[in-house]
């Protein structure tokens, strides 16, 4: 059990440093943009690859399994490129609040975009049979 522990920990680490810490020990206030940047290089990367993405006017999607850092990566694009869809992880798009209509919704959505967008999805969610064919990149952030 302690072995599993240290791996979670260990791919927590890898998304975010931030988030390998135990919820006592991180910050007290509120995790901002700068923070998350400043701890994490992989972070940075992402914030440059997006940068690129949105020069090019190219869609992306962004896969990763910590609901947290679905909550951070929307955080990135919300404040560095001024929008988001809500992140496809079966917690907003929840089937006790119509989740499978909401979920075709922002596809929908994020399909008709013209223009540079951003979709943050959970693999485990996103392969239930969800069809995106209009993204350029697709990012394997976790």
């Amino acid at each position: 059990a302690l072995q599993l522990e240290v791996i979670q920990r260990i791919k927590l680490f890898a998304e975010n440093p931030v988030l390998a810490l135990p919820k006592e020990k991180r910050p007290k206030d509120t995790i901002t943009l700068m923070m998350l940047l400043e701890n994490s290089s992989k972070f940075r990367w992402l914030q440059k690859t997006l940068k690129t993405i949105k020069q090019n006017q190219e869609k992306a999607l962004i896969f990763t399994r910590s609901i947290q850092m679905h909550a951070w990566i929307n955080l990135l694009l919300e404040k560095e490129f001024g929008y988001n869809f809500p992140p496809i992880n079966g917690t907003v798009t929840d089937k006790r609040q119509g989740g499978q209509k909401l979920t075709y919704k922002i596809l929908d959505d994020f399909n008709r975009h013209q223009g540079f967008a951003a979709l943050v999805l959970s693999p485990e969610v996103a392969g239930v049979g969800l069809n995106i064919t209009c993204a350029n990149h697709v990012i394997h952030y976790g």
